[in-house]
């Protein structure tokens, strides 16, 4: 075991180490190209986790590179000319032995393949962006600690790996990057959790029933939110009229 970290921070590296491990090494999600990219992102997420662990001053960068993308499956909302993708990155960092920001993005892609809607035959469209951030620097600038954001800004990372990302066409999605929902902390396990169940084919939708699996989310979850819901709750028994929305804003809302 490392001497470099607090508990805390130790343990939500470890599981970020172990989610690499169970999706580089998961037969369950077979010899597609779905799943070759699955094991891609889940060595590459290993190795940085892996290296992460042995810093020492309790200062790291585990970022995900590639994203994950994957072929998905929408039964509404979208024409049926053209095939959706589902893209799932982010970056986790640590100062000071503790989780000072983390950003989590999750995007729909959607490439008709034929003239539909006013939309180009064969040409990448963003048709939703969502991500989670946790950011301890916004106690000093009026933003919720923890958040959900739908649309907003674009970063190369995010469309990085998704085949020509400076042909990926924004005409159709919303850069307005307000509002911040104050929410709670989601880790890049919930949300690849979640973009299987709701999204995955099949074959890669499998994954979710394993026990392993649901362990390792329930575990990483349990890292991410004890702290979180121990201080809400503390909150809310001594809440006089300081708002939900002020209490993200003004508090530090995870130990991690």
């Amino acid at each position: 075991m490392s001497k470099n970290w607090p508990q805390g921070s130790q343990d939500y590296i470890e599981q970020l180490k172990a989610l690499g491990k169970v999706l580089a090494r998961n037969p369950t999600l077979g010899n597609s190209s779905d799943g070759h990219m699955f094991r891609a992102f889940g060595g590459e997420l290993f190795r940085v986790a892996n290296t992460a662990l042995g810093f020492n001053g309790g200062r790291a960068t585990i970022s995900t590179e590639p994203n994950l993308v994957f072929q998905a499956q929408l039964d509404k909302g979208l024409p049926k000319e053209g095939h959706a993708e589902i893209v799932i990155g982010g970056t986790s960092r640590f100062s000071d032995g503790t989780l000072s920001e983390q950003a989590i993005h999750f995007l729909i892609l959607f490439t008709p393949s034929a003239d539909v809607n006013g939309l180009q035959a064969n040409t990448k469209y963003i048709v939703r962006k969502v991500h989670f951030d946790l950011d301890r620097q916004n106690t000093h600038m009026g933003k919720p600690t923890s958040h959900m954001q739908v649309g907003g800004n674009i970063s190369h990372q995010m469309i990085a790996h998704t085949g020509d990302p400076e042909r990926v066409k924004r005409e159709t999605f919303d850069q307005l990057d307000l509002p911040r929902i104050p929410s709670p902390p989601y880790g890049l396990a919930s949300v690849i959790d979640m973009a299987l169940r709701e999204f995955a084919p099949p074959s890669l939708k499998e994954l979710t029933g394993e026990r392993s699996w649901n362990e390792l989310v329930s575990q990483t979850e349990t890292v991410l939110l004890s702290s979180y819901h121990g201080r809400l709750y503390d909150e809310l028994k001594s809440r006089a009229s300081r708002t939900n929305y002020a209490y993200h804003c003004e508090d530090i809302i995870c130990d991690i």
